[in-house]
């Protein structure tokens, strides 16, 4: 991985470590687990919270070299669902 200078900002990203497969077909059970288990366990089905993890989740992979400015911070007991 080969850094990159954008002014002020070094960043250590590179990119993206798998390259576009046209022939690539998308699990849509397990998106929909994790996706279940964000809104769901992370979000405790709060809806404004899942859109703007959904939204933070989509910035990083839309947006690879823009900071998010934010990050989200899961602070809970042991085994109640914060690793995905």
């Amino acid at each position: 991985m080969e850094p990159c200078d954008l002014g002020s900002v070094f960043n250590m990203f590179g990119q993206y470590q798998h390259k576009y497969d046209p022939s690539f077909v998308i699990n849509q059970r397990l998106v929909d687990m994790w996706v279940n288990h964000v809104k769901d366990v992370i979000c405790s089905g709060d809806a404004r919270l899942y859109e703007y993890l959904l939204n933070w989740f989509a910035h990083i992979l839309q947006h690879p070299g823009v900071k998010t400015q934010t990050v989200p911070l899961l602070k809970s007991k042991p085994g109640t669902g914060k690793n995905f």
